[in-house]
Parts: structure tokens; sequence; C-alpha cells
């Protein structure tokens, strides 16, 4: 009889087993049965976002290799060692197995649900910008009540299109009695699906199925350490969710928390009364604007941090005594997340305190 098989994901070093029983389950599948968190989506093999390296040990594809999508694993990833979690197994007869996934963590999640939702009302926040109050129905597709529906601060949905791809948005709120979820929706210059917010394809009392919750951008409760959080545009509604929660729950007044917030013109920042509440309320709570294009609002002078927002971060770094042992959150577009991450490894911030979500 063979032995169960090892698993550390690094850097975080958290650990799980596989049971021989559960050998021919995915390396994801199994993560998620230990409370282990890996970032996914699609769990098809076709998004990429489960992207993994292996260090160390064998695995192989639940798929023929032709069959993977170029554009979620392309053969210099395959050769340079890259698997997804969620179409690999541990090989027959491999007993330990090292994989790197920055973003692992240790908590357990509610399982995602298909439900649909009535949208409740549409409020613009800026001219592309769309503040969606999504309702979801009481019951599911089996007809069974659903409750109070959980998710953790920091997770998102995916709303079902016509044209069969789920859009991701982030969850801007907390679980609540009506059941209703908040989501900022940034209209895409040329794109399918967001702009019918904002051009009256969408109306309140439509209807929409959902994907829900899902993700694993949630903060991590086992850390005393500085918290810094970095938003690009709408990338702020999950780190709204986790303060919302942070603020709520006895949080440690005298920990450090930073918030940096990059917009393009300062009307971006749809925010502002929420963020001076908690300025005021929490003596702890810093919070940093970043206008890009300070001269493009004509109605307004802008005397804040301007630039790009990982130049403010850069600033910070520099000036506040041990800001480099801060775990850092960052939510935007995927030129923020790596042009923050360049800046974090060149300031010698471990990979073990850096957790993302790009978009």
């Amino acid at each position: 009889m063979s032995a169960k098989a090892k698993v550390t994901i690094q850097p975080s070093n958290l650990q799980f087993d596989i049971a021989d029983s559960d050998k021919q389950q995915t390396i994801l599948d199994n993560a998620i049965k230990n409370d282990i968190q890996l970032p996914y989506s699609c769990k098809k093999g076709v998004c990429g976002v489960c992207k993994s390296k292996v260090v160390s040990g064998k695995t192989k594809f639940t798929i023929p290799e032709n069959e993977i999508a170029k554009w979620a694993l392309s053969n210099q990833e395959r050769e340079n060692g890259y698997i997804l979690t969620c179409i690999s197994q541990i090989a027959d007869g491999e007993q330990n197995l090292n994989l790197h996934c920055a973003n692992a963590v240790q908590a357990h999640l509610p399982t995602p649900q298909v439900l649909r939702a009535r949208i409740e009302s549409m409020e613009k926040l800026d001219s592309d910008i769309m503040k969606v109050i999504l309702r979801l129905a009481a019951t599911n597709a089996d007809n069974q009540k659903i409750g109070t529906l959980q998710f953790v601060a920091g997770q998102y949905l995916k709303i079902m299109s016509d044209d069969k791809r789920p859009r991701a948005f982030s969850i801007a709120n907390l679980p609540n009695d009506k059941n209703e979820i908040e989501l900022h929706i940034r209209s895409i210059e040329g794109g399918y699906f967001t702009p019918k917010f904002f051009d009256g394809t969408f109306k309140v009392k439509d209807i929409v199925d959902v994907i829900v919750p899902l993700g694993n951008f949630i903060l991590r409760k086992d850390s005393a350490n500085p918290l810094v959080f970095v938003a690009g545009g709408t990338g702020f509604a999950p780190i709204q969710a986790i303060l919302e929660d942070y603020f709520a729950n006895n949080a440690d007044e005298n920990r450090p928390v930073y918030l940096f917030w990059g917009v393009r013109t300062p009307s971006g920042l749809y925010a502002e009364e929420l963020l001076n509440k908690w300025q005021q309320q929490h003596k702890n709570f810093n919070y940093v604007p970043v206008v890009s294009d300070e001269n493009n609002n004509n109605a307004n002078s802008w005397n804040g941090e301007t630039g790009l927002v990982h130049n403010a971060v850069e600033k910070y770094l520099q000036n506040v005594s041990n800001l480099s042992n801060a775990d850092f959150y960052l939510c935007g577009n995927k030129m923020m997340i790596s042009a923050m991450n360049n800046l974090l490894a060149a300031n010698k911030v471990s990979e073990a305190k850096i957790f993302s979500d790009a978009f």
C-alpha cells in the first residue's frame, strides 16, 4: 500500500496531505478540502488563474496537454515547470510535492453557488463608474432556501453573460440580511459587457445569474504587521469590504493601516465621504489618494499626491519607518500589480507578505 503524499506551498509554507483515496482528485480540490485556498476561477484549465510552479516533485495533467488553452498555460511556461492546479494531480508514486503559489491562504471559505439576482439600484459614482446593488433570490436553482449568503470580505462574484463568458466583479460590502451585494463597475471602452450598465441595456429590476462567492483576496488574520492596501480605480471595491470588516471587528487601533488609492482624475475618488469618516474614527488609518492626471479636471485643482500610485507608495517606503515590514494587499490592473511587485521586491519585502488581486 502506498503512503499518503505531502504537498507544501511556498512561500507560505502551508502543507496538506493527499490520501490514497484522493489522489485521483486535482491538487486544487485537495487543497480546498484541507481549507487551503489557492487562486482559481474556472476550474477547467481555461482562465489560467490557478497557475503555480512546481519546485520539486512530479504532477500529471487530467486532460491531454494539447487541449490546454495556450493563453492559460503556454508551452514555455510548461517547460519552466508551471502547472494549472485545477487540472493537475500528483503523479503516481510521488510522495512529496513542492509548489510555489504566492497567494495561498489557510481559510475555510463558503462553497460557490449559482444564484439568480435582481438589479436593485444603479448609481453613477463617476462618468464611467456605476455602483450596482444586486439582491439575491431567496432560493437556489434546486429551490432550496439559501438564508443569508455567506462570503468573506474581499471575495468576488461572476455575472453570467449571453456571450458565455462570465465577468468577475469584486464585492464591496459585507454579508447582510437583505442578501444585497454592492459592485463598483467601470465601463471598459470598446468592451462587450460593462457598457451595458451605462447604455440602458441593463435596468433596475432586471435579473442576472451569478456565481458567488469566489476568490481568496482576504485579510490574513494571523498577522499583526502594519497593513498597506494599494488600490487602482475600482480595485478599491474589495478593499472597502475588507476595511469595513476590519474596523467593525475590534481592530487594533495601534496597528498602522495605510490605503493608497490611485485614480486618473479627482472625481475617480468616489468614496471620499466614507474614507473621511474612517480617518476621523480611527487614528491609525492613513489615507493617501493619488491622481495620475491632475490637470484633466476643470472644476478642481489637485494638491495631493500625483503620478502613478506605486510612486506614492515608494515615497512612503523611503520615509516611514518599518513600512517594509507591512503586509501588502494590492488590487488593480495587471500593470499596477506588476509595478508594485517590482517595487516591493526592490525594497526586500518578502513575497509571503504580498497578496494581490489583478483584473
